[in-house]
């Protein structure tokens, strides 16, 4: 029983660690004072928050993190969309996504789609789709208005410095 008590207070430890806000990844802004106008979105940097509001008058030019990301083609998020339904419903899928895409960088500029890949398995020539985000919450996101709008079964897996794995999954 008591072994039990410090198990669970470990992986909370553990569990809470990776949302830590003294943790800091390359990506993300540590100037907290100022303006910072990204030179590639437009997006700025003002009270510890990227937005689309307007660049103060002497804002420093820089990379935002997600433009950064995209440079590096280095993603904060991957969703794998699988399944024999999503083939029949592809076009509804697609537009499902861009939909969640826009929605969520109206709001949060950080939150983008850096692409979206086709892919098939040699062995069995099962299609997948391979959605490539720079913002963890955008993938969790689509991935749940996937399951949301058509059921199908989500997995979310989040792995240390701020990365996550999301697939989604439905066939017939």
């Amino acid at each position: 029983m008591n072994q039990k008590k410090i198990n669970q207070k470990q992986f909370k430890k553990e569990r809470t660690r990776v949302y830590d806000s003294e943790r800091r990844t390359s990506y993300e802004e540590r100037q907290k004072k100022g303006g910072v106008m990204c030179r590639e979105c437009g997006s700025t940097f003002m009270n510890g928050r990227w937005s689309w509001n307007p660049a103060p008058l002497q804002a420093k030019l820089s990379l935002c993190p997600a433009c950064q990301r995209i440079r590096d083609r280095y993603p904060a998020g991957i969703l794998t969309v699988g399944g024999t339904f999503t083939w029949k419903h592809l076009p509804d899928i697609r537009n499902l996504i861009e939909k969640i895409e826009e929605s969520e960088q109206s709001e949060h500029p950080m939150e983008r789609v850096m692409g979206i890949q086709r892919h098939q398995k040699k062995y069995n020539s099962e299609l997948s789709l391979e959605i490539l985000t720079t913002g963890s919450h955008l993938a969790r996101r689509i991935g749940e208005a996937l399951r949301d709008a058509y059921e199908g079964e989500l997995l979310i897996d989040y792995q240390p410095e701020t990365f996550v794995r999301v697939t989604w999954t439905r066939d017939a």
